[in-house]
């Protein structure tokens, strides 16, 4: 819901409810009136009664002032939340194994990380997970962001074998599953990853790569899938939360007369899972 609401508990079976509609820029107050009613024979029920804030009903009850009070506090958070900041043409789904916007997040992963170091890194890693819904088409606000991906999570940079890389992939795979990537291409048929590129280049077990990820994975909190990724040998934190990377990628977009249109690339191949599923996270 794009509009800010707060609640607040009035007094015994009253509360109030002050609303701000940022689509149409109105704000509004009620009182909502509830009562039990228990009919003889019958069940407890409970009937509403919504009032409308106006100066009429203030007059006379005057602690429903409290509502306004909270009214006036959220509106600028609400108003920031939902300034846009570029543009979606078509709505942006999120979807297994490999879709736009999830090309798009590892894109900005690694272009945040290498931005924020000053130096290049092989590929980026996320999670489905990161995702949590779909970017709407239309003009895309900060709360859009925040919707789709809730996580604070800050992005690190990662020096770690390609063996561990493999056996994260490996085990993604066997659980139908696949990670996020940028800068690397993936073959998986039958539950197994028949190949992984770095590059245009075939992972190498024993060469070591700097891999821009999120804090929540290396922390090893993400899961048995994201397990081998804690076996690094260096790890430095840009302190750049993905809300915040993404928020700065879409104002670029804007400031070059360009919207959010980003296209799948084909980086991930899966031969046994139907192409394009809904995905409801790692």
């Amino acid at each position: 819901m794009k509009d800010g609401k707060i609640r607040c508990f009035f007094k015994g079976l009253l509360f109030l409810s002050a609303f701000y509609q940022a689509s149409v820029g109105i704000a509004y107050a009620q009182v909502s009136e509830c009562a039990l009613l228990k009919p003889a024979g019958s069940s407890v029920k409970v009937a509403w009664k919504f009032h409308l804030l106006d100066s009429s009903y203030i007059s006379k009850h005057p602690d429903s002032l409290k509502a306004v009070v909270a009214l006036a506090k959220y509106k600028t958070v609400v108003d920031t939340l939902m300034k846009p900041l570029g543009d979606v043409p078509r709505e942006l789904k999120k979807m297994e194994p490999e879709c736009p916007l999830s090309d798009m997040l590892a894109d900005v992963i690694k272009g945040s990380v290498e931005k924020k170091t000053g130096r290049k890194t092989d590929m980026a890693i996320t999670g489905f997970a990161q995702i949590r819904s779909a970017l709407p088409a239309g003009k895309l606000s900060r709360y859009d962001i925040m919707t789709a991906f809730p996580f604070v999570n800050n992005l690190v940079v990662i020096k770690i074998k390609g063996k561990h890389i493999l056996e994260s992939a490996r085990i993604a795979a066997a659980e139908d599953k696949v990670e996020i990537y940028s800068g690397c291409r993936i073959f998986i048929r039958g539950r197994r990853v028949k190949k992984m590129l770095v590059n245009g280049k075939r992972l190498r077990r024993n060469r070591f790569y700097e891999v821009a990820t999120v804090d929540f994975i290396t922390s090893g909190f993400a899961g048995e899938m994201f397990h081998p990724l804690t076996r690094f040998s260096y790890i430095e934190n840009s302190g750049i939360t993905i809300q915040a990377a993404l928020e700065e990628y879409v104002k670029r977009l804007t400031a070059k007369g360009m919207s959010v249109s980003p296209a799948a690339d084909g980086r991930v191949v899966v031969k046994d899972l139907p192409a394009n599923k809904e995905s409801d996270g790692i």
